[in-house]
């Protein structure tokens, strides 16, 4: 079983209603605006939201998702959405983040969704749950105290953090700078202790997400396959590239070499009547007349040779090197050097892509019965 050491990564998916700043304290841990994030009373978030990033040396995987049901969205969209989350966190989150307004109450209709969640999926969910608290800046506003408010919430909403062992952090969303980094830094050390505790399983699993890690697995083998193919096509190319520019640097010193030789052809006398500077007296060597047409051949010759360099050769060299370039750039659009798994989580972060589309197909076709207590968390 992977455990964190293997990969160095944290996997969060983040639970809540609307209202209860997910987005938000999604972009506190990312220490960036990432996630859609504003006051509002419709849920800002209506689709999966993946993130990777890194923060105080570690890898964070974060799924934030929807947050209220929308009646204009048919219950097959809401169970891709569903899909969509199992496939973005498999081969599971570390961590379920439950987060919660702490101005508001713990409605029945969450409790009533929780249940049916940890009915579905077993009370081992509990293993990998943690309750994140916003607006702790108006508690204390208030004069409120983390240990005052927990002791005056419903019976029903303790119960709920003694299943999750007692694990909350508060967050103040309105924070920036170094608070800002300790307050995740907080969270981040929490959930490090949740995966020590919960020991060879690190994170939570079951047959959904065993499907969407096999789903994941074999894209993420093709994404490997393709770049490994990739690769060797540039290889290729760049070797073909290399062979192509000492071919053309070769005909360039022929060319110069063939101008010199010109040069000093044509400084010879051509003929018996060339004129002859006075006082200057012919070199003994002085080209014969039964040496011209051998001469006039030589250059001609030369000439020729230097017409199909520069026409044909050098033409021929040039088109190489457009085709080669082309070529570059075809392959080197579709390539990229990233990490396989993350290049597969952002293909079903598209939801209109094909992956995703065969992703949220599979899942749904396996465990129709076992999403809708998923839906109920995920979409309260």
């Amino acid at each position: 079983m992977e455990t964190l050491q293997d990969n160095g990564e944290f996997r969060l998916v983040l639970l809540g209603k609307t209202g209860s700043g997910k987005s938000s304290t999604g972009n506190m841990i990312c220490g960036q605006d990432v996630f859609g994030s504003r006051v509002s009373e419709s849920s800002v978030t209506k689709t999966c939201q993946y993130v990777e990033t890194s923060r105080f040396g570690q890898t964070l995987s974060i799924v934030d998702t929807p947050g209220s049901f929308d009646t204009t969205v048919s219950n097959d969209v809401i169970m891709t959405e569903v899909a969509r989350c199992l496939a973005l966190s498999a081969p599971g989150p570390h961590v379920f983040i439950y987060v919660f307004n702490a101005l508001s109450r713990f409605t029945k209709e969450e409790e009533d969704s929780i249940k049916q969640f940890v009915d579905h999926f077993g009370e081992r969910v509990f293993d990998y749950m943690m309750v994140v608290f916003t607006r702790h800046d108006d508690l204390v506003r208030c004069t409120t105290s983390a240990s005052k408010y927990i002791s005056n919430v419903s019976t029903n909403f303790k119960t709920f953090l003694s299943n999750c062992k007692w694990r909350v952090c508060w967050f103040d969303n309105t924070l920036s700078g170094s608070n800002a980094g300790t307050q995740v830094r907080a969270l981040l050390s929490e959930v490090e202790k949740m995966i020590k505790e919960n020991g060879n399983i690190s994170y939570f699993t079951n047959t959904l997400y065993t499907e969407a890690e096999k789903l994941m697995k074999k894209r993420e083998e093709e994404i490997m396959l393709d770049q490994r193919k990739k690769e060797n096509e540039l290889s290729v190319l760049r070797i073909r590239e290399e062979h192509i520019e000492k071919d053309r640097k070769l005909k360039a010193w022929r060319m110069r070499d063939i101008e010199r030789r010109l040069l000093e052809l044509d400084s010879q006398p051509k003929a018996a009547g060339d004129c002859v500077p006075r006082k200057s007296k012919l070199p003994s060597n002085r080209t014969s007349l039964s040496q011209r047409p051998s001469l006039e051949r030589q250059v001609d010759f030369l000439h020729k040779e230097l017409k199909k360099i520069k026409m044909t050769d050098l033409t021929l060299i040039e088109k190489q090197q457009e085709e080669i370039k082309k070529l570059k750039e075809r392959l080197s659009k579709g390539y990229h050097r990233g990490n396989p798994r993350s290049m597969a989580r952002k293909e079903v972060s598209k939801r209109n892509s094909s992956f995703s589309q065969m992703v949220s197909r599979g899942i749904i076709a396996l465990g129709k019965h076992l999403l809708t207590g998923l839906l109920g968390l995920l979409l309260l």
